[in-house]
């Protein structure tokens, strides 16, 4: 195995933990077809292999119902259905995969709107590596509660 498709990350407790891109599935969710080839191409550095797409929220909902995602990255405006109302609608239905926003807004009430829709994180664009690696560790902290509950 690749190491570079490993990372060490510290759990909430202090832990350290290795996360391995190659196992897990990501959701890319914009209407720019532009957009959606740079963070496919983010992830793929960081090792990912298991990455699909959705241009819109609808999309994204019916993807999310039929397939069980680690991460999705949720690009908040997008025509037909945006991404805070796609997030909304997948809480309502139970379902409670990682989500993170991904916006050109920085403005702490579009992060508090964010947080309230349902999205576990929220990041602005362009992505950072480490912005991105921080959240992927949320992730697991995030995976680990739910693991337990």
């Amino acid at each position: 195995m690749d190491e570079s498709n490993n990372h060490i990350i510290e759990d909430m407790d202090g832990a350290i933990q290795e996360f391995n891109w190659e196992d897990r599935s990501f959701l890319v969710v914009d209407d720019s077809e532009m957009n959606q080839f740079v963070t496919k191409k983010f992830l793929e550095r960081k090792g990912a292999i298991n990455i699909e797409f959705a241009s819109d929220g609808y999309e994204a909902i019916k993807l999310c119902k039929k397939n069980d995602y680690d991460v999705v990255l949720m690009d908040v405006q997008m025509p037909k259905l945006d991404g805070l109302s796609a997030t909304r609608m997948l809480r309502k239905d139970g379902i409670s995969v990682y989500i993170i926003g991904l916006s050109a807004n920085a403005a702490k009430s579009d992060i508090d709107v964010a947080k309230e829709a349902g999205m576990n994180e929220y990041l602005t664009k362009p992505l950072k590596s480490e912005d991105l690696e921080r959240c992927i560790s949320d992730f697991r902290c995030y995976k680990k509660e739910k693991k337990s509950a």
